[in-house]
């Protein structure tokens, strides 16, 4: 018997800590009222579109970049002479140099937008920077050639490397192939 209230027990804890708390693609919206939980995907659907952008796009970019993790960071050493033109302090200069959120936005970003870096883990404000560098590299693409010419070159200006943009290509390829025939 006390065998199987442990169990129990261990269940519902690691239900509770696990799933319930886990932040992968919710976060905390404040609204009157009280808060409401809001979805990465429901934020991409909401706000890609409003910049004549595919949501299929973001859910392959954050696939790649974090696997969907709201809370994700990756230090990118090759960064910190940007950052040290952002600030002195060397743990801010980290927090610029690093990539942040599920879309993987480099921390050096924030000033162009007059927010700090820390603001880069609400869900809205990861996406909407998001979709709004999305659209100023696709913009640079006008003369490209075919939409996918178009779509991996946003990519790599979105990222700064080939081999991300084939492989974000490749992700788009597949759901297209699995949702559409």
């Amino acid at each position: 018997m006390f065998r199987k209230i442990t169990f129990v027990f261990f269940v519902f804890f690691v239900f509770f800590v696990f799933v319930e708390n886990s932040n992968w693609a919710t976060a905390t919206k404040p609204i009157e009222g009280g808060a409401k939980k809001i979805t990465l995907v429901e934020a991409i659907d909401d706000i890609w579109p409003r910049y004549g952008l595919n949501s299929l796009i973001a859910q392959a970019v954050i696939a790649q970049e974090s696997g969907g993790k709201l809370d994700a960071i990756r230090f990118e050493p090759g960064q910190m002479a940007r950052a040290r033109e952002i600030t002195k302090n060397p743990e801010q200069q980290r927090m610029y140099s690093s990539s942040h959120c599920a879309f993987q936005i480099m921390g050096w970003w924030a000033p162009e937008y007059k927010i700090s870096w820390s603001e880069l883990y609400q869900v809205e404000t990861c996406t909407e920077i998001a979709a709004n560098i999305f659209k100023k590299c696709l913009e640079k693409q006008k003369n490209a050639g075919d939409k996918t010419d178009k779509i991996k070159k946003a990519l790599i200006c979105y990222n700064g490397n080939t081999q991300y943009a084939d492989q974000v290509v490749a992700r788009l390829g597949r759901v297209l192939i699995n949702s559409r025939l």
